[in-house]
């Protein structure tokens, strides 16, 4: 079992287990919630079906187990990239404190005032491109905290309660992983702390969820409004419906995949469009966006924009995203400059990325991380390249030494 338990296997992993997890959640929430008022959610919920749920699950479990299985060149055993990524984090040193004030600075610069109040959720005044960014770099923020505390513990708290704060005023289910993300960070930076610390950051991912989806149903939106609505309702009012708020969060993957099949405006061409590497405006995604969601703040999935083509489609898609993401983390990861072991830990980070925005946001959005996982490659090749014309040129007596 460990030595299938690897690294470059976790993002398929972790796929199969967020899919049948939102099946089984799923499930419990259409048995016992009671929808008294339509909402945006209402018609993806009433797509649900469970035996048709099960048949595409079935095609998506099917690619992901092959993909794990097929060899991609190698694997990457979780102790020995630990140990050397902690001896990479020690080296880095006060970069890990540049990475998070950057963090933080781009989430302010975009956010601007809205951060404290705005008029809908997801308001900014960045521009778009720069606004993915700074919500791509928010767990990267809170896991360098992790590391920071390791060597600097009152400073990485500091940090990490910052990120925290961030995070609660974006009501980014990000916020109830802050704790995850944290002691994931410790671990990067070589600090082995006991299972009941992870236990207690996985419990507290459980019981900080609804604290985030309640904001986000506030009138007014960022810190000072959820702020004061999470003061004025107090913790029953927050916790009373948990376990439906819960599953109802997590269980939304699967009625969103069936609801998308469903779609008829989901044609080859808009598939073309979505995997083109070109900017949205040159490659027509930014006239063709509006028309592939649910409602403005629902996107269709990219599970169920293949799933549509045919379960057949579903299983190419999970089995090629799986060997592509092995393979990207194996050749990174296997190359023994001290700096690509950087480029394999952004390969992996990218890698859960798009393993959790798959099941819940267009095809485009996943695209452009496996562009950037490509790009990474092609920077992998040429380090390769050039450490082998260094080696070329070094007089033998030197290359034997090497």
């Amino acid at each position: 079992m460990r030595r299938f338990l690897t690294v470059d296997r976790l993002p398929g992993l972790g796929l199969a287990v967020m899919l049948g997890l939102g099946w089984a959640c799923a499930d419990y929430y259409t048995h016992h919630a009671v929808i008294s008022t339509p909402s945006p959610f209402t018609p993806v919920w009433t797509a649900y079906d469970r035996q048709g749920a099960a048949r595409l699950l079935a095609w998506a479990f099917v690619g992901i187990g092959v993909g794990l299985l097929l060899p991609v060149g190698g694997s990457v055993p979780i102790a020995d990239f630990l140990r050397r990524a902690s001896r990479l984090a020690g080296s880095l040193g006060g970069l890990w404190t540049f990475g998070v004030l950057l963090a933080l600075a781009l989430s302010v610069a975009t956010k601007g005032y809205y951060m404290l109040d705005a008029p809908r959720y997801l308001a900014s005044i960045g521009p778009l491109a720069l606004s993915s960014l700074a919500g791509l770099l928010l767990p990267f923020g809170m896991l360098a905290s992790g590391v920071v505390s390791v060597r600097s513990p009152r400073l990485g708290a500091l940090l990490g309660c910052l990120m925290a704060v961030v995070l609660f005023a974006g009501a980014t289910r990000l916020f109830a992983a802050s704790l995850v993300l944290y002691v994931a960070g410790r671990v990067l930076g070589g600090k082995r702390d006991g299972i009941a610390v992870w236990i207690g950051s996985l419990a507290s991912a459980f019981l900080l969820l609804p604290i985030p989806l309640m904001c986000r149903n506030q009138q007014r939106h960022g810190l000072l409004p959820y702020t004061e609505a999470l003061m004025t309702a107090g913790p029953d009012a927050i916790f009373a419906r948990a376990p439906l708020t819960i599953t109802e969060n997590l269980g939304f993957t699967v009625p969103l995949l069936q609801h998308t099949v469903q779609m008829r405006n989901i044609t080859a061409e808009a598939m073309r469009v979505q995997m083109n590497p070109m900017p949205a405006q040159l490659a027509g995604w930014n006239d063709l966006m509006p028309s592939m969601r649910v409602h403005y703040f629902i996107p269709y999935s990219m599970i169920g924009e293949f799933a549509h083509f045919g379960g057949a489609a579903l299983l190419l898609l999970c089995l090629g995203w799986t060997l592509f993401t092995r393979w990207c983390v194996v050749v990174a990861a296997t190359n023994r400059t001290p700096a690509m072991l950087l480029v394999a830990a952004a390969q992996l980070a990218l890698a859960m990325l798009g393993m959790t925005q798959m099941t819940q946001y267009n095809t485009r959005n996943v695209f452009r991380m496996l562009d950037m996982m490509l790009l990474l490659m092609v920077l992998d090749v040429l380090t390769r390249g050039l450490q082998h014309w260094i080696t070329l040129r070094l007089p033998s007596s030197v290359r034997t030494l090497a």
